[in-house]
């Protein structure tokens, strides 16, 4: 599920797990004929337009565009995002990046977290975070997940090193500094945790 095209301005790369999407927005999703079925049927030039299409209408559930509001999750990213204090780094829309780890539409994070036991899903799904992050080459990587924190330090070969910098608090993919945390809506993320990670992530963007 890809909310925007990439951009040099997107120097934060925002992880998650899968997008959610609720009953409302599957009836919105419909009326405008973008499911992947009628996707796949199209020709080539109608399909490419339909693409462009559900990129533009998923850009709708995270920015709130055409009278949509966004998904509250959202909300909580552009909040977290917007305390930041080094300019081009705080703007949640021109900024951040985000991706989920697993393309699959659910609201029951449990049901997705279990599909990805299967050894050759979670590998197809590192494949392509790993595509999304050479073709962003972000600055920074925040997951804000901890079934996703939990399953990128299981996989040896993700993490330059699987124990914590002990300068930076942080993991790295190669040199790319990764922040692992619990999602910030939920009650996961306490308020004290969350100015610790917001401290720490300027700390580590001002010394870039």
């Amino acid at each position: 599920m890809f909310y925007e095209t990439p951009t040099k301005a997107h120097k934060i790369l925002s992880l998650g797990l899968n997008p959610s999407l609720t009953d409302t927005f599957k009836d919105v999703f419909k009326k405008r004929k973008l499911t992947l079925l009628d996707i796949q049927k199209s020709k080539n030039t109608e399909r490419e337009k339909k693409i462009e299409a559900l990129i533009d209408y998923q850009a709708e559930l995270k920015f709130g565009l055409n009278e949509i509001k966004p998904i509250q999750y959202f909300n909580h990213l552009a909040n977290f995002f917007s305390q930041f204090k080094k300019k081009g780094y705080n703007n949640f829309k021109e900024n951040v990046y985000h991706y989920d780890l697993c393309q699959i539409r659910n609201t029951d994070s449990k049901k997705v977290i279990s599909k990805l036991k299967d050894e050759a899903l979670l590998f197809e799904a590192l494949c392509q975070l790993e595509f999304v992050i050479n073709e962003l080459n972000p600055e920074i990587i925040f997951v804000f997940n901890a079934a996703v924190s939990k399953l990128l330090k299981e996989q040896q070969l993700f993490f330059k090193n699987q124990k914590i910098d002990e300068l930076d608090g942080c993991y790295y993919y190669k040199n790319i500094p990764v922040i692992l945390a619990n999602q910030l809506s939920g009650g996961a993320t306490s308020t004290v945790y969350k100015e610790i990670l917001i401290w720490n992530a300027n700390r580590i963007i001002n010394h870039k």
